[in-house]
């Protein structure tokens, strides 16, 4: 009987996010793989948890909480920063009982879903298991580069193999001592076939309006107060699907503040939400953005917009790149070396520059006006997109990386 190698699979949320879709997918494709796997997940949300079970897997949550090396696109760049300099107490404090969790599992194998978790590469050293790390943050540059260097070396150093997302992530990581490869995201592609789809519950409706869709909620670093602005500046027939945010369609008001801390930061301006709300309500434009709560069925979304926006304002991966490309449409998207490998200029979308709400307005305006060219660079990216992430090859991908 041939030995099945036990694993252990550390992701950091318990939110389904970017890197838990990743995660999701690989859990299903190595389902195949003589593997026995184990998956630690925070349960607080437990939404992870639950999808995770969903698949036939074990979910571990003790401890209670794997910290994460603050350092990535949208978190602090600053290495005295308060949440820095708690994370990096909470990660000393937590290595004596990750180290129980992998002695309680006896994995042959020890896998983490994200580089911030590249501490834990050097737990798995010190107990002589093999250790591969998922890369799927984009640096953040910070203001010493401290935490960028360090991470860096322990990826090097301390794991056997790393797993990056894009040539570019590969190439900003410098020459490293583990074995590298690189596996890019995956989709579905069955699931955004036309004889697959129910796009009936979707809204907007009506047919005669062109539907933007943003999948980003209320995040400054998704960007969506830069596609309010720029709706602002766009036709009225031109609408706006927002995803990802199920609160009340109003400007936001104080009393909507549940704690002291809310309460401040909605005084000194510093609420997200209530800035891009207030957004929408200055120039009138209720009618013309639809929210749709949080939700992991995506296809029908997708098949149901013209055309997906996605203005981030710092180098981010970008899921809707490949997940527009699946459904056959274009995507509009902040230009940065991170994405140039998966979105060219008006070959499969469009890229404008960071901030720039005109020049988005203009690009949503171009394609809005013109069908042909919206067919054309929706079709460009449904080609790039089976290239490059079609999910029908990732077990292959996975099995040579896990060597069974």
């Amino acid at each position: 009987m041939t030995y099945q190698k036990k694993a252990l699979i550390i992701h950091h949320s318990g939110a389904i996010g970017g890197a838990g879709v990743s995660l999701l997918h690989i859990l299903e494709a190595i389902k195949n793989l003589n593997l026995d796997v184990t998956v630690y997940c925070p349960i607080e949300p437990n939404d992870m948890a639950i999808e995770i079970r969903k698949l036939g897997y074990k979910v571990v949550s003790e401890p209670r909480n794997i910290p994460i090396i603050q350092h990535y696109s949208g978190s602090s760049k600053f290495f005295f920063d308060y949440r820095t300099l708690r994370n990096i107490a909470s990660i000393i404090r937590s290595k004596k009982s990750i180290k129980e969790l992998i002695i309680k599992t006896r994995p042959d194998i020890v896998m983490v879903n994200s580089m911030t978790l590249s501490y834990i590469g050097k737990i798995a050293q010190s107990m002589n298991i093999e250790s591969i790390c998922f890369h799927r943050e984009t640096y953040a540059k910070g203001f010493f580069g401290i935490r960028t260097k360090a991470m860096k070396f322990q990826l090097s150093n301390h794991f056997d193999k790393v797993v990056f997302i894009s040539q570019y992530d590969l190439k900003q990581s410098g020459k490293m001592k583990s074995r590298t490869f690189v596996v890019t995201d995956k989709v579905k592609l069955n699931e955004y076939e036309e004889n697959q789809i129910d796009t009936s519950l979707v809204h907007p409706a009506d047919d005669n309006t062109t539907k933007l869709l943003y999948v980003g909620g209320m995040n400054r670093l998704k960007g969506a107060h830069i596609l309010i602005k720029a709706l602002a500046k766009c036709e009225d027939n031109i609408h706006l699907i927002f995803l990802q945010y199920g609160g009340n369609k109003r400007k936001k008001q104080f009393s909507d503040c549940g704690t002291l801390r809310d309460k401040i930061r909605y005084l000194i301006k510093k609420d997200y939400t209530a800035t891009v709300l207030s957004l929408i309500d200055k120039n009138q434009m209720w009618h013309r953005v639809h929210f749709i709560p949080t939700t992991t069925i995506m296809a029908p979304i997708f098949k149901k917009c013209d055309i997906v926006v996605f203005p981030s304002t710092l180098p981010h991966q970008a899921r809707p790149i490949y997940e527009s490309g699946a459904a056959k449409k274009p995507i509009i998207i902040t230009e940065s070396p991170n994405i140039s490998e998966f979105v060219e200029d008006g070959i499969n979308g469009l890229t404008f520059k960071n901030g720039d709400y005109n020049a988005l307005a203009s690009a949503i305006n171009k394609l809005a006006d013109n069908n042909s060219l919206k067919e054309k660079l929706g079709e460009k990216n449904y080609l790039r997109t089976i290239h490059y992430h079609d999910y029908k090859t990732l077990e292959n991908q996975l099995r040579e990386i896990i060597n069974i």
